[in-house]
């Protein structure tokens, strides 16, 4: 084979991989994590989904964290930002984590599952009630025939 060709060939084949793996977008993160670092990413602007039923929410809640039933994930979460931090977390994990799963199957970049969920929470415990009627306008989204308010203009 003549020499010219084979470096040709060979500088093609670099420019073309390089090309692919730049124009690949990046893989999203799927990671469990701890109480502690719940609390470090809630502060830095991740927001906290609690995929447990509304009677479970209701009996307590990691605070500032917003309900998402599981069966409504799917159809709420087409409607956030892939980039967004998002951590989960339902009673002892297994919900969690099939939404974590989901989200980043879905192209979310930063998905978070909290080990052992409410049973692994070591931090404070918030009580009270998920919306039952919300405002019009920009940040509600209607999941499933009852409506959500979900509101993070307050994160960045």
């Amino acid at each position: 084979m003549n020499q010219r060709i084979v470096i040709w060939t060979i500088v093609g084949a670099v420019v073309a991989g390089l090309a692919f793996v730049l124009m690949t977008p990046a893989t999203a993160t799927k990671q469990n994590i701890e109480s502690s670092e719940l609390t470090q990413l809630q502060n830095g602007g991740a927001w906290v989904i609690d995929v447990r039923t509304n009677s479970e929410y209701v009996r307590g809640h990691i605070p500032d964290s917003l309900n998402l039933p599981l069966e409504q994930l799917k159809q709420t979460a087409a409607t956030w930002s892939k980039t967004q931090p998002i951590v989960v977390y339902c009673a002892t994990g297994a919900r969690s984590a099939e939404a974590a799963s989901y989200l980043t199957s879905q192209g979310f970049k930063k998905v978070y599952d909290l080990s052992g969920g409410m049973a692994g929470w070591t931090g404070p415990v918030a009580g009270g009630q998920p919306a039952t009627s919300v405002p019009k306008g920009p940040g509600v989204v209607e999941t499933g025939g009852e409506p959500v308010f979900i509101d993070f203009a307050g994160s960045t």
